[in-house]
């Protein structure tokens, strides 16, 4: 149990860096 959650924290985590990433480019 914990090591999927701690996956599914990673995926969401990655997913979050990826979309910031999509926004600043955007904006910039």
């Amino acid at each position: 149990m914990g090591y999927v959650n701690k996956k599914e924290s990673l995926t969401d985590l990655a997913q979050t860096v990826i979309i910031g990433c999509i926004v600043v480019g955007a904006v910039a």
